[in-house]
């Protein structure tokens, strides 16, 4: 990928991308299969499926409570989307729902294991749960952070990455929820994991770690707030604040960015923009 900002790839969506959505305010998306799932705001949530098929959607609530944070399996069978009204909720492709849960506090992170085997959310509170996808079984909770869950990703089906308010980030063993490796600094607003490599968005740095080993790289980036592993490897940042959030297509072609774009909404909210 070239060296421009996503904020000028989204700027340049209408020349450089498809515009998936405009006139709402994308506060998540994510991607698996043929699914490209997304969280919207006009004027009330809803969480949107769109595929080849074309596109689908469902309320999920007035706008009291922002929807932070959602996944979807590698299939693109299953998304689950976090809420501050302190549920978690999962769906099918079909934008049915399939089971809620509540937890502790508000509910800020979530993630889905490639094969559709675990969910994991993180709440306001810094606990962070694993349950089994078929059953909904509440499998382990663990007081992962002294403050809120700021990320959760599965680095592979058996491992779970979780980022903290707290400045702390950690790997666990899946199911047991076992320590596998932590590393403090300061605050986490973003975390990805791919493989054994976990990077995190602090405040004023980007830091790729290998948790099977030592830190592999740190680069300086200011006001960072959203990254990704791009296809090849390397670690794309994105530094303006309405960027919310990035999805990588499974075959690595597409990016998709949730970004809030002009004053009145005219602008572009999710953009799909090719990969070279």
């Amino acid at each position: 990928m070239k060296a421009a900002s996503l904020a000028v790839l989204a700027a340049c969506a209408s020349s450089n991308g498809n515009v998936l959505a405009r006139g709402t305010l994308a506060y998540g998306v994510a991607a698996g299969g043929p699914l490209v799932a997304s969280v919207e705001l006009d004027t009330r949530f809803r969480l949107v499926l769109r595929a080849r098929g074309g596109s689908q959607s469902v309320d999920l609530g007035p706008p009291d409570y922002d929807f932070v944070d959602l996944a979807v399996d590698a299939a693109g069978r299953r998304v689950a989307v976090a809420g501050l009204d302190g549920t978690v909720r999962l769906f099918d492709d079909r934008a049915a729902q399939k089971a809620s849960w509540r937890v502790d506090a508000a509910a800020t992170a979530v993630a889905l294991a490639p094969d559709g085997a675990y969910l994991a959310h993180g709440s306001a509170s810094g606990v962070v749960c694993l349950r089994g996808v078929e059953d909904g079984a509440l499998l382990q909770c663990v007081a992962a952070h002294d403050a809120r869950v700021t990320g959760l990703a599965f680095a592979d089906a058996k491992t779970l990455v979780s980022a903290g308010a707290d400045g702390r980030a950690v790997v666990w063993d899946v199911p047991s929820l076992r320590v596998l490796k932590q590393r403090e600094g300061a605050p986490v607003l973003h975390l990805a994991a791919r493989g054994p490599d976990v990077a995190l968005a602090r405040a004023d740095s980007v830091e790729v770690w290998r948790w099977r080993g030592d830190q592999v790289a740190g680069t300086p980036a200011a006001r960072v707030t959203a990254l990704v592993f791009l296809p090849d490897g390397r670690l794309h940042t994105e530094t303006d604040p309405k960027v919310h959030a990035l999805a990588v297509a499974p075959d690595g072609r597409t990016l998709y960015v949730a970004a809030w774009t002009g004053a009145d909404l005219a602008g572009a909210s999710l953009t799909a923009i090719p990969l070279p």
